[in-house]
C-alpha cells in the first residue's frame, strides 16, 4: 500500500522512491513479479483521487515456504 502525505502518488516525489522500493523487492530471491502501480497494467491499482495505490508482489513459493530471515528481508526492503 502506497499513501501520499501531501500531493498524490504520482508526483515525482512519491513515484521515485516507490519505484525504487519496487525494483529493491524484485531483486529478492521468494520474488516472482512485481506488478507496479505506474506499469501500463496499473492503473486500476491507483485510486481515482491519486492519494493511494497498491502493488502486486508475487512470490517464487508459497508463503509457508519462506524462511522468517526472507520475510524480514521482504518487510524491510518494503518498508525502506
Amino acid at each position: 500500500m502506497i499513501a501520499a502525505k501531501q500531493g498524490t502518488v504520482t508526483d515525482p516525489a512519491v513515484r521515485g522512491p516507490v519505484t525504487a522500493m519496487l525494483a529493491r523487492l524484485a531483486k529478492l530471491p521468494d520474488v516472482a513479479t512485481v506488478e507496479s502501480p505506474y506499469a501500463a497494467t496499473g492503473t486500476g491499482q491507483i485510486s481515482k483521487d491519486g492519494k493511494v495505490a497498491f502493488a502486486k508482489l508475487n512470490l517464487s513459493q508459497e508463503t509457508i515456504k519462506i524462511l522468517v530471515p526472507e520475510a524480514q528481508k521482504l518487510v524491510k526492503a518494503a518498508q525502506s
